[in-house]
């Protein structure tokens, strides 16, 4: 579902920006990978759900509510983070059994858990297919060539608008 995380979080970027709500597609696209982020680390090192803590509706309300009544001046750039996390949940959902864990818990009887020393082993080539960590990886370069689309489109923009400020001087000067 990596790459599903990176597809459906940007459409829904795209409509979001039709509708004229302005997001941060970076920090979206953190979001939007933030309960996996929190959540494989765990499992492979303390043998913890693979879908447990950061696919917690619970926990996740827990974190973000308080950094966006903290954080003032972030409100936005954690309000957008928390939104990534809402898709991510919500993209999961017909798999994952682990919304309101830990006070439903994991009941899902797929869930496997690792230890350190075969983690990797068992994750990408037994438990979720040697195919994943290929899309993993060309999701994450799909997620930097959409942040570099993006930052380069809006400089494009911005030295744009900023020529026509100066033709626009040069022009009034000129009437003068």
């Amino acid at each position: 579902m990596i790459l599903g995380h990176l597809t459906c979080t940007y459409l829904a970027y795209r409509a979001l920006e039709k509708k004229g709500i302005r997001l941060i597609l970076p920090v979206l696209l953190v979001g939007a990978y933030l309960p996996d982020v929190i959540d494989k680390p765990l499992c492979m090192l303390l043998a913890l759900p693979a879908h447990g803590m950061g696919h917690s509706f619970l926990v996740l309300l827990l974190l973000f509510t308080p950094l966006i009544l903290f954080l003032k001046n972030y409100r936005g750039i954690v309000a957008t983070m928390g939104l990534g996390c809402l898709l991510h949940l919500l993209e999961d959902l017909a798999q994952s059994s682990s919304i309101l864990w830990p006070l439903v818990g994991n009941t899902d009887p797929e869930e496997k858990r690792f230890t350190f020393s075969n983690a990797l082993y068992v994750y990408y080539i037994q438990h979720k297919y040697p195919a994943t960590l290929f899309v993993e990886v060309l999701s994450i370069l799909g997620c930097i060539l959409l942040i570099t689309y993006e930052r380069v489109k809006s400089r494009f923009i911005k030295f744009k608008e900023g020529e026509a400020v100066k033709k626009c001087i040069e022009v009034e000067k000129e009437t003068l």
